[in-house]
């Protein structure tokens, strides 16, 4: 069994169970989102998903690596229907990274429109 890995290190490399989560997430995002937002349409709703990241951190790894939040926005940016409609929350304990998130998901909105 591995130690358990301190919150403040958590982020300076990706651990296995890291990638596998940010593959998973990733690559099930987009299909989740069309079929919500397909729902939505068909039933006349307003065309809203949202993403949430309770334990965001600072969505990169030291060593450049992409954590789940970035790869998501990533993802999402590349489908107009998903951009336009995506709200994303992030948390996490160190509030610079929920503020640094917030800057990159504006920055990226406001360079793909």
């Amino acid at each position: 069994m591995s130690k358990p890995i301190k919150s403040e290190e958590f982020f300076e490399k990706r651990t296995e169970q890291s990638e596998i989560k940010a593959l998973i997430v990733s690559q099930y995002f987009k299909p989740w989102a069309k079929i919500i937002l397909g729902s939505q349409r068909r039933s006349g709703r307003e065309e809203k998903i949202a993403y949430v990241d309770l334990f965001s951190g600072p969505g990169k790894y030291t060593d450049g690596a992409m954590s789940t939040p970035l790869l998501v926005i990533e993802e999402a940016l590349k489908n107009n229907d998903i951009r336009d409609s995506l709200l994303c929350v992030f948390n996490d304990a160190d509030k610079t990274n929920v503020e640094g998130l917030r800057v990159i998901y504006l920055l990226f909105l406001e360079l793909t429109r």
